[in-house]
């Protein structure tokens, strides 16, 4: 019997996560909006459901962007549901690697030796993770982005389309680096940080 996934969000990325939960394997069983939320990206024959308790599936991932929206509900999803680690077929992900629960590697994406990666964080498409790097927990790096040897992320932060953390440094928790920046210091925690190099450019 093939295991049945629920899906946390209803928009473009839960399209894309609902790709990879069936490149494994797996089956969507629905998507999960809460009420107030906007359908942007129906898929025909899925239903969207607003009520947890409705659900079968015993695992569920998180398929939303937004870093304090997916540790909001790794919190809510963990007592409920297992929170599995998803590994797309075309992702490479060094044995020595560590990825906590709720993990998702999108297609593409590198995860090479010594990389440490926490719970519920998201690497999305074609984005690298070099040798003994951190990522933090419910991070997203977003498509195309470039994590050099040693360098850490903390918790929550989200680093834009195509953005570059060079070897050795580190991006402050719940911070976000711009789409392009390039990291080339330490980024304190809680700011915007954009350009080439990266400089904070306001408080979050």
């Amino acid at each position: 019997m093939t295991d049945t996934v629920l899906i946390v969000g209803a928009g473009g990325l839960a399209k894309e996560v609902a790709d990879l939960v069936t490149a494994i394997g797996m089956e969507v069983e629905a998507f999960y909006a809460e009420s107030s939320a906007q359908v942007l990206h129906p898929i025909a024959g899925v239903a969207v459901i607003d009520d947890l308790d409705a659900v079968k599936s015993r695992y569920a991932v998180v398929a939303i962007g937004d870093t304090a929206a997916r540790k909001r509900f790794c919190g809510i999803l963990g007592g409920r549901f297992e929170l599995p680690t998803l590994v797309h077929p075309l992702a490479c992900v060094s044995g020595s690697a560590r990825l906590s629960e709720g993990v998702l590697v999108m297609q593409n994406a590198v995860v090479n030796s010594g990389a440490d990666i926490g719970r519920g964080a998201l690497l999305n498409v074609a984005c690298c993770v070099a040798h003994d790097c951190h990522v933090g927990a419910y991070s997203h790096l977003a498509p195309a982005t470039q994590m050099g040897g040693g360098s850490s992320v903390g918790e929550g932060v989200f680093c834009g389309t195509s953005s570059v953390v060079l070897p050795n440094t580190e991006v402050g928790e719940w911070s976000v680096c711009g789409a392009g920046a390039v990291v080339t210091t330490i980024i304190p925690a809680r700011c915007l940080a954009v350009g080439i190099p990266a400089r904070p450019v306001k408080q979050l």
